[in-house]
Formats: structure tokens, sequence, C-alpha cells
């Protein structure tokens, strides 16, 4: 249920002479002949024509490997705790790159899907990662389903961080502290740092079925500081 069966992209076609031709058809998806400015698709059983038949297994939604780890390291009167979480082994299909380059379908869906978001300038796709096909295309150049648009989705991320230290160990203010066995200052954080070559926002943002779409909070970087008093 967690694989992504996908068309194998090996470039573009930038001429019409490059395309296949064979007995004077040339080839074509699902009956539809290829042009310049489309993609080029692999032939995966060699029957001159590119259909469902020519998706391969590519990688899965379902991470083969989730776990975490913690670290705790004392030093005097300081002391530094983290908490570490990964998720090896997944990949995903950056649905949101496809929508934004496949503006010619997608607009013209009479659904919810269709209306132009008001950030739909903001640059939140890394342009360079992506040919320069015909949007306008009757194959649907930019379609999701091929392995242009998945994506490694493994991740490492940074949970929780804490630092602290004792003031009571403090030799200067000890004998003012007599009345207070410790004074504990500390400083925490939560999700500061995600280690993760998945291009978009936040590989835990992915959708359960492996497709991300742009959309949902992410888990916002929260600091506290703080005293723990121990009389």
């Amino acid at each position: 249920m967690d694989k992504f069966w996908l068309y194998e992209n090996e470039g573009i076609y930038n001429a019409e002479t490059e395309i296949p031709v064979r007995n004077g058809q040339k080839l074509q998806f699902d009956g539809v002949d290829f042009a310049a400015g489309d993609p080029i698709w692999k032939d995966q059983n060699g029957d001159f024509k590119i259909d469902d038949k020519d998706r391969v297994l590519k990688g899965n939604a379902m991470p083969k490997l989730v776990g975490g780890f913690n670290n705790q390291f004392k030093f005097r009167g300081f002391d530094l705790n983290m908490q570490w979480y990964f998720a090896i082994g997944q990949k995903a299909l950056n649905q949101r790159a496809s929508t934004k380059y496949d503006f010619i379908n997608t607009e013209n869906t009479n659904s919810l899907d269709g209306i132009r978001e008001v950030f739909h300038w903001q640059q939140d796709v890394d342009i360079t990662k992506y040919p320069t096909y015909n949007p306008w295309s009757p194959i649907v150049a930019y379609r999701v389903d091929q392995d242009l648009f998945l994506e490694n989705a493994s991740f490492l991320k940074l949970r929780a961080l804490s630092v602290g230290y004792d003031l009571a160990q403090l030799n200067s203010i000890k004998d003012k502290m007599k009345t207070i066995r410790r004074a504990y200052v500390y400083l925490s954080g939560t999700n500061l740092l995600t280690i993760s070559k998945f291009s978009g926002t936040d590989p835990e943002l992915i959708d359960f079925n492996g497709y991300y779409t742009g959309y949902g909070l992410p888990m916002s970087p929260i600091v506290t500081m703080g005293i723990k008093l121990d009389l």
C-alpha cells in the first residue's frame, strides 16, 4: 500500500527529431503523440508505447527504521540533555512542486484545487531541480506520478534540548543561599533542528500516503528559560 509505482524520467524531448518513430508512428502516451517539450519516460517493456505498464517501483512511503535516542552530559554544575528522533528509508512525492508547475491543468479544474492561492507568487519550490517542460502538453508533463518528484524523506530531528547550571555550586554565592539547597537555571527548546535532504518545509508534514502538499502547520521551535529553587 505504501509503494510508489512511477514513470521513470530520462530527460526532455528538445526537438521533434528526438522523438522515437516506428513504422511512421511517433511514440505515444496513452494514445497521444509525444511532442517537443515533453518529458522522456522510459519504455520499460519495450512495446513502443507509454502506459501504466511502464510504471516501476521506485520507493516506499513508510520508513524502514524509526527510533530515537537521548544524550545526557554533566560537567561540574552544568548539564546538557538532548533528545533525538529519526526516520530512515522512506520516500515522498512532492505534490506541491507538481501542482505549482502543472498550473494549466490545476487551475482549469472545477474544484477548490483550481483556486489560485493568495501566496501563489511565493517561491517555495526549488526551480533548479526541475526541467522546463511544455505545461500545455496534453500528456500532462508535470504529472505527479513520475520519479521527477520523488524525494528522499528521511530525517533526523533534535526534538528537545536543555542546558542548565546549579548556581548553588558557585562559592561566591553559596554562603548567601543558606536557605536554598539548589538554584537551577535552565534554558530549554523543542523542535530546534531538522537534518534532511527533503526540499519541503518539514518531512513530518508528509501525508500518510506519502504525498507532500505544502499544507499543514509545522511544529514551531519553542524556547523556554526558567529557574528551579529547592528550599
